[in-house]
Order: structure tokens, then C-alpha cells, then sequence
């Protein structure tokens, strides 16, 4: 479904949950809780990048995938991904803007020889998801290693550097109650690591052992008794660490979840209250309700059954609200998903010789084997000891990294299998998550809240404002006008609202280009324009883990560098090939010119005035107190325009007609006129007139002084990824190296409605293990990932 046919609400509706109970009425609490919730429109990113290390001096290769949160279909809200790479300090290094197209784009990013060695976060989001909170945001770890230059990593982490958290099921701890705890140990790095613990009371006494299941994470349970002291002894690589847990209290309330067989979920809440009340559960999922009930207790206890098949598959928030409507207990379920793309990839041979042809055959279907098309990338690489794969791949992102808090140490590997071991490990680290939704007393808030960014629907919004210069306050009502320089495709109006911002709906503006940005007032000295810078400022609170590279990487480190090296040598005009728009470039008024005029098709006169009079009907020039004016003629009507024409030199707009008469017109190369009323955005205009210099750079015009030039990055334009073809002697035995460990890229793989996809491409003359890394998503929504290895002898 085409959501720019959709109505995005711009507000979401926040309700008194204390109001609606008062009122006894729980389908009505379900009503505004719903539509709370389903007013927004969420969007989910994820970015498929070729690899996770690089070296400074490659190329990062990537995808951007965009689709509905709650259904993973591939949506067109968005029409532009903003991607950045982070250093240590979550700083930019590198910022870039990447068009999106029916939910999909491709880019690449040059690592330049200035990068230091250091993890990276590469981050990306659009202008809605700049909205709601940085973890939103789509993030993931990158390395990038400069061979060139002496490395200035210093590890500041300590051995003894080690830490423990623990989690009591649903969020409390009572006394009297059997309670399950989680933990979560970690290195100084933000690793998972084994230990042995033990519980002990305040007699010394050993209450409960317990260790890790797993990436340093697990649980145990035991019964706390009212007015004691509890406290965890940890021992870890020969270390010893003691630390409290949080007391136990009298009147908070419990919350456990079991499952109960295949079919249903059991929640049980305890609380010591002196009399029965009600309380109410609440499923809810992304931002959508999945099952209210009114429960009432009954000598402290409850029981509530929920039906799995009312679930949706992914994470369910359970949170339990006392009589008073506030939220006393949380715990997260995760239903696996059934609905899959499952992808298989095979080469035609298992080993190949250097510089020989490998042909891929992909094929993608359903869960149930029936064949489905899908949008997938596709990257092939050498593996060595560097890369480690451990990243989140689209499956496990969407599901589940995308839906919790923090770092998961390996995400991959609670989709590997679904055992026993593996789903208590994946309930344990559900177990670790604190609040999601609701905090305290913020539930019984009514809110409204203003959502400052729009969709981009048709590519890039540029956002400014007008300040008056002596006061630095807002200016309300002002019109503007924005331009790319040299160029006839781009002119966009604004009008500053009553805080003196801008939005100029552009399109189509690609690479580094010059903008011009100016008020349509003659008198507008009084006036300061600024543009927004349109990244983030917001960071999420992950933290990017310190590099280790030990000395065994050393060879592979030195042997990528000559690789790579090697590569931009001999290869450095393929790996700089664009991919550029075939098509003309379109004036911004498309096809409505009535006249136009190559001037040195003309006797050329020394002054515009002379021009206009002699051969130029279509312009009537007057002059009055020394001041020059316009009016465009419609010849074919025979009728003069009130208004006054729209004057352009090299894209620039033009107010001030004693400098364009003063302008040499031996130095102007076309006229290109509009002889009709012309709209732009709220400015009107009798006609138009186009100028283009010789140069396109309005050389030595007397530009009006008010124009703010700014120099602007618009959408990147795409790289073309190169590969060589071998396909027969002569160019095999071509003596130019090829020292590729990238062989393949493509974000642009589609299979059709019977699935499958075949790709040819070649082996370089590097020998070793090579993977094929596969994912992507089919129409319906269904999330694929796959992998294949091969070897080159």
C-alpha cells in the first residue's frame, strides 16, 4: 500500500488512563488506548554494509532498507536516509544524505586517510525518526583501521574492570514471594563473561549459587525474607566482587510469566494488599494493543492466561497498572516468528582457480517452500581473522536488536537455533530490560506532544530561518526564495512561520552544489537567512566498545593494506565511476517556456536594454528615476502580465533590475522566457526570464549583497561498484593485479515471482576462504538472511 496516500497524523493522542477506568468502562480504555498508539506512523531502518572492517583508504558499500515497524513491509514515507559515522566520542566524522526509493537505497562511503584506527558507529535515520528517541535510530559497530599512519590506540580498560547488574522479574522484589533474578555480568569492554556467584543473607548464610548461561547472562530464584540484607558474591578471573542487592519491600507487587505448553502464556501477580482490588494487564506490542483485562485479586494473588495465538510474533510488553491506573509491573515476552524468507544461495563449484567465472544461483521462498520476490543485497568477501560476523543481520535486527535497549552482545545467536538453551537465553536477556512505555506517574498525564519533523516524501526538505539582524528575534511572514547555482532545474519558495523557520520541499539535488538563499524583498537588509544543519544532535546511550586487535592480526592487517594499496593504484579511475542521471537536466518549469533565445545567434548588442528593444518583444523595459523595470509580453495573447517577472541568472533570483541591466550581455549565452503567470510556492510572478551565463557562474556579476551563498552536500550520487570480467584468455592473463577481497556487491538484488536470481561475476588472484552474505525481504513483509562459503585455490 502506498502511504503517501495515507494521512500521517501529526500528534499523538495522550489520555488520562486514570479517567477512563474511573468510568468502569474497559472497551473504552482500549479505545483510547488504541488510538493512542496507532495514530503514528512508525518507521524501521536497517543497513546492510558489505562488511564490518575496513581499512582507512576503502570503500564501505551499503543498503538502506526502510520499512513499516509493525509489519516490515518496505514503505515510501521517506524519501531520504541520513547516514553518519560516529567516532568514539559520538562525534561525526563522515555525514551523508542517501535517496530512498519505494523503501530501498544504495551508497558508499570513501574512509579517507585522516580517520584514526577505532570502532565507529555508523548510524542512520530519517527526518520523521528524528522524532522520538535516539535508540530508534538504526546503529551498528564498524572497525576501521588505518595501516598508514602509527596507531594511537591506547586501552584504558583495566583487567579488574568488571561489573554486575541484576534484574528482578517484572521490577520489584517482595518479601515472602518466590522471585526469579536476572544478571548481567560484563568485562570492562561490555562483554559477557562466565563467573561463579552466590547469594548470601545477612548471617552469611548461602541462599542461592548461580552462574551465566550465557554472553554473561542468567537468572536464579529465591525467597526474601522481610527485614534482610542481601548481597552477591561474585568471583571472576581470579577476582572477587561483592556487591547489595536492592531490599526486598512489603507492599510493592510480584509479576512472574510462564509458559504454559505451546498454547498459552500464565502471568501471576502478588500483592500483600490488605483488601481485594482490581488491576489491569495490558499486551501491547510496537504501539499497538494486543489484550487488556480487568483482573481482580484476590487474597494477593492473580492469575491471567493469555492465548499465544493472540500474540504478535516478535516482543510483547506485559505491564500490569494497580486500581490507581499506575504502572507497577513490567516483564517482555518474545514469540518466535513463523513467518520467514528463506533464502538459499549456492555457488556452481565449491573451489575455483584465480580469475575464474563463479556462477550464483539465489533462490528465495516462504516458510512453506512456496516461491516469493523478493528485494535482497548481496556481498562476497575474503574472510580472514578481522572480520567477525557477529553484527546484526536484517532478521535479528527488525525482531529483536531494533526492539530492545542497549548492546546485545551477538544477536545473531538467538536465531541460530530454537532449543531449550537457546530460548532460556533469550528470556534472560528479556529479563535485563527495565521500562519501555510507561514510567511512574507519566501515565496519567494527557500529552500532546509536537512532532517537529515531517516525512520527507519527495526527497529532501531544507530547512532555514529568518532572523532580523539588529534584534536576533524571529521573523514571521517573510518570503524566500532558494536556488542551486548554475543550474535552471532548481528554484524553490518559503514563507517563515510566525517563529521565522523555513521548508523548502526540494527534489532531485545530487552532490556538492552551491545554494543561494535570499529574501524576495528589495528592502531586506533588515533580515538575517540561516539553514538548519539537518542531522542528528541527539545520541543514543550505547556506547561503542574500545578496539582490541591483537598481535596475531598483524599479517592480515599488513596483507589487506597491500591489497588494498595495490587496488587503488591500478584501479583508481573504476572505483571513482558514478552512477549519473541519463536525462537533461529539466528547468524547474518544465516544459512551459515560450521563447528562447541563443544569444549569439543575434547581432550582439553592447547593453541588455539595446537586446531587449531591438529583437526581444517578449520584454518591455522601462525606466523610471533612474530605476529600471520589467514586464513580460504574452505575443501570442497580446497581453502584458501585472505582475513582475521572475529573473534568474545562473539560478539565482534577481531583484534588483539596474544590475542585471549593468550586467555584460557579451558574457550571457541564453534567454529563456515564460510568458504566463507563474506560481512559486506562495510567490507569484508575471512570467519568467532565464539567464544562463557561458560559465553557468555569473562571473562578475554585481550579486546583490543580502544573497547568502552556502556551500551544500545534497543526495549522493551512487558509486558504481567495479568488477572485473575474465571471459577469455587474453583478458585472464592481463599482468595488472587484482587484489580484490571484496569480488562482489549489488544492494540491487531481486528475484522474480518464482524466486530466483542468478549472478556471474569473477575470482581475483587472492587464494582463501570466501563468504556469501545474503539478506533482504520479500513484499509481504517476510525477513530473510543467508550465507554460503567457497574457496579459491
Amino acid at each position: 500500500m502506498m502511504l503517501k496516500n495515507i494521512i500521517v497524523w501529526f500528534g499523538l493522542l495522550f489520555f488520562s488512563l486514570g479517567q477512563v477506568i474511573a468510568q468502569n468502562d474497559l472497551s473504552v480504555f482500549n479505545t483510547k488506548f488504541g488510538k493512542q498508539t496507532t495514530d503514528t506512523f512508525r518507521e524501521k531502518l536497517f543497513v546492510h554494509t558489505d562488511q564490518d572492517f575496513y581499512l582507512a583508504g576503502e570503500i564501505i558499500w551499503f543498503k538502506v532498507y526502510l520499512s513499516d515497524a509493525s509489519t516490515h513491509i518496505l514503505t515510501d514515507l521517506s524519501s531520504v536516509a541520513y547516514v553518519e559515522i560516529l567516532d568514539v566520542d559520538q562525534k561525526p566524522v563522515l555525514q551523508l544524505k542517501v535517496a530512498i526509493e519505494n523503501g530501498v537505497g544504495n551508497g558508499s562511503i570513501f574512509l579517507p586517510v585522516s580517520l584514526p584506527s577505532g570502532n565507529f558507529k555508523l548510524r542512520a535515520y530519517t527526518n520523521w525518526m528524528k522524532n522520538f528517541a535516539p535508540d530508534d535510530n538504526f546503529e551498528k559497530t564498524i572497525t576501521i583501521f588505518n595501516s598508514l599512519k602509527a596507531s594511537e590506540i591506547k586501552d584504558t580498560v583495566k583487567s579488574k574492570d568488571f561489573d554486575i547488574q541484576f534484574f528482578p522479574e517484572g521490577g520489584n522484589l517482595l518479601e515472602g514471594v518466590d522471585c526469579k533474578v536476572a544478571f548481567k555480568a560484563v568485562d570492562g569492554y561490555g562483554k559477557g563473561v562466565n563467573f561463579t556467584g552466590k547469594l548470601l543473607n545477612n548471617l552469611n548464610q548461602e541462599v542461592a549459587v548461580f552462574e551465566p548461561l550465557k554472553f554473561g547472562i542468567g537468572n536464579f530464584h529465591f525467597k526474601p525474607e522481610k527485614d534482610v540484607q542481601y548481597k552477591a558474591v561474585i568471583n571472576y578471573n581470579n577476582q572477587k566482587l561483592v556487591k547489595d542487592l536492592m531490599p526486598a519491600e512489603s507492599n510493592a507487587y510480584a509479576m512472574q510469566l510462564n509458559e504454559i505448553g505451546s498454547d498459552s502464556v500464565k502471568i501471576t501477580i502478588t500483592h500483600r494488599a490488605d483488601n481485594d482490588s482490581s488491576i489491569y494487564l495490558l499486551v501491547h506490542q510496537q504501539d499497538k494493543t494486543t489484550a487488556l483485562q480487568e483482573v481482580k485479586m484476590k487474597s494477593g494473588t492473580a492469575q491471567v492466561y493469555i492465548d499465544k495465538q493472540k500474540l504478535g510474533e516478535g516482543i510483547s510488553s506485559f505491564t500490569i497498572f494497580d486500581s490507581d491506573i499506575q504502572p507497577v509491573c513490567e516483564r517482555l515476552y518474545f514469540k518466535r516468528p513463523t513467518k520467514k524468507l528463506e533464502l538459499s544461495v549456492k555457488t556452481n563449484q565449491q573451489k575455483y582457480l584465480s580469475r575464474e567465472k563463479v556462477s550464483l544461483q539465489i533462490q528465495s521462498r516462504d516458510e512453506k517452500a512456496n516461491n516469493l520476490a523478493s528485494n535482497l543485497s548481496l556481498s562476497i568477501f575474503l574472510t580472514d581473522s578481522l572480520q567477525k560476523m557477529n553484527e546484526a543481520n536484517i532478521f535479528s535486527y527488525l525482531w529483536l536488536k531494533s526492539e530492545i535497549k542497549g548492546k546485545i552482545e551477538n544477536v545473531n545467536y538467538y536465531f541460530e537455533n530454537d532449543d531449550k538453551e537457546t530460548n532460556l537465553a533469550l528470556d534472560n536477556l528479556l529479563l535485563t530490560q527495565g521500562w519501555r512505555k510507561f514510567k511512574g506517574k507519566e501515565a496519567l498525564k494527557v500529552e500532546k506532544p509536537f512532532l517537529k519533523f515531517k516525512p520527507e516524501y519527495q526527497q529532501n526538505i531544507i530547512n532555514g530561518r529568518v532572523f532580523y539582524k539588529n534584534s536576533d528575534k524571529p521573523a514571521p511572514d517573510i518570503l524566500t526564495s532558494l536556488s542551486v547555482v548554475g543550474s535552471t532545474e532548481h528554484l524553490y519558495g518559503a514563507k517563515s512561520d510566525r517563529d521565522g523557520y523555513l521548508a523548502f520541499n526540494t527534489k532531485n539535488i545530487f552532490g556538492p552544489v552551491q545554494l543561494a538563499l535570499q529574501t524576495y524583498n528589495l528592502e531586506d537588509s533588515l533580515y538575517k537567512l540561516e539553514l538548519d544543519d539537518p542531522f542528528l544532535k541527539q545520541n543514543s546511550d550505547e556506547q561503542l566498545p574500545q578496539l582490541q586487535l591483537s598481535k596475531y592480526f598483524s599479517k592480515s592487517v599488513l596483507d589487506r593494506s597491500i591489497y588494498m594499496q595495490v587496488q587503488n593504484v591500478y584501479n583508481a579511475d573504476k572505483l571513482k565511476t558514478f552512477i549519473t542521471k541519463s536525462s537533461k537536466e529539466v528547468s524547474f518549469y518544465g516544459n512551459a517556456s515560450d521563447k528562447n533565445y541563443i544569444l549569439n545567434q543575434y547581432v550582439r548588442f553592447p547593453t541588455l536594454e539595446e537586446i531587449f528593444r531591438e529583437y526581444v518583444p517578449e520584454v518591455v523595459v522601462e525606466k523610471r528615476d533612474k530605476k529600471f523595470s520589467l514586464t513580460t509580453y504574452n505575443v501570442q495573447d497580446k497581453i502584458y502580465l501585472d505582475s513582475a517577472p521572475l529573473v534568474l541568472l545562473d539560478g539565482i533570483l534577481v531583484k534588483d533590475m539596474n544590475r542585471l541591466m549593468a550586467y555584460d550581455p557579451l558574457k550571457i549565452n541564453e534567454l529563456d522566457i515564460v510568458a504566463k503567470k507563474y506560481y512559486l510556492g506562495p510567490l507569484i510572478f508575471g512570467g519568467i526570464l532565464n539567464f544562463s551565463s557561458i560559465k553557468g557562474d555569473f562571473k562578475d556579476f554585481n550579486l546583490d549583497p543580502n544573497v547568502v551563498l552556502v556551500d551544500y552536500e545534497g543526495l549522493q550520487v551512487q558509486r558504481k561498484f567495479y568488477t572485473p570480467v575474465y571471459a577469455n584468455p587474453k583478458e585472464k592473463a592481463s599482468r595488472l593485479p587484482d587484489f580484490r577481497t571484496l569480488l562482489y556487491w549489488s544492494g540491487d538484488v531481486k528475484t522474480s515471482l518464482t524466486g530466483t536470481k542468478n549472478i556471474d561475476f569473477y575470482t581475483s588472484d587472492l587464494k582463501g576462504s570466501y563468504i556469501i552474505v545474503l539478506q533482504g525481504l520479500s513484499d509481504n513483509g517476510r525477513l530473510g538472511y543467508s550465507t554460503y562459503s567457497f574457496k579459491v585455490e
